[in-house]
């Protein structure tokens, strides 16, 4: 919402209203927020940039990685906060935590997956695993927080199954191999049916 108020103040998504916004101290307790309001702009930057014509496959590889960057930083910053709400959920920690994980599912045009298993290929992208552009990262930040929510080690993706929900870590290798799995299907940006109706 901070972020909003410069845009709108601007006019538009620029620099300016985003550098305004991420100096705001309520910012300080929230650094992956404003690291991902970043990654979003520079996305949004190279697109404008290749406005006038189609963009090519290099940018649309950056914009993808970037986008993916942004949302898994929100992602980490969703997590930390709900870590405790999750540990108070979950008193007993170990086998209690993993009996109570068997029960966690996130709900996809697919159906439901359970992450207590690996993310599958998602039905869109026709048996690939991942859309093409994301099939190999390159971006620095974005390889370093695979390798740091054990998504993948030198560029290799690992196991992205989260036996122990409440362990940080595992989550957000899930949540990380879930949205980079994700990332181009349309169909997530459809009202679900009870809404759309």
């Amino acid at each position: 919402m901070r972020w909003l108020d410069e845009v709108s103040r601007a006019g538009g998504p620029t620099r300016t209203a985003l550098e305004v916004a991420v100096a705001d101290p309520l910012f300080d307790d929230a650094p992956d927020l404003g690291a991902a309001m970043v990654a979003y702009q520079s996305a949004l930057e190279l697109r404008a940039l290749a406005a006038a014509e189609e963009l090519d496959e290099e940018a649309d590889r950056a914009v993808a990685e970037l986008m993916l960057l942004g949302n898994v930083r929100v992602a980490a910053h969703e997590q930390w906060i709900a870590d405790a709400l999750i540990d108070d959920a979950m008193p007993l920690g170990g086998l209690f935590g993993r009996i109570v994980t068997r029960f966690v599912d996130v709900v996809t045009p697919d159906g439901p997956l359970d992450v207590c298993r690996e993310v599958p290929a998602p039905s869109y992208l026709g048996g690939a695993r991942f859309p093409a552009v994301l099939e190999h990262l390159r971006q620095v930040e974005l390889c370093e927080l695979a390798a740091r929510f054990d998504h993948a080690v030198a560029g290799e993706v690992v196991g992205s199954e989260a036996t122990t929900w409440e362990c940080y870590e595992e989550r957000m290798g899930f949540i990380f191999a879930f949205f980079r799995a994700y990332a181009r299907d349309a169909r997530f940006y459809d009202a679900p049916p009870a809404l759309a109706s």
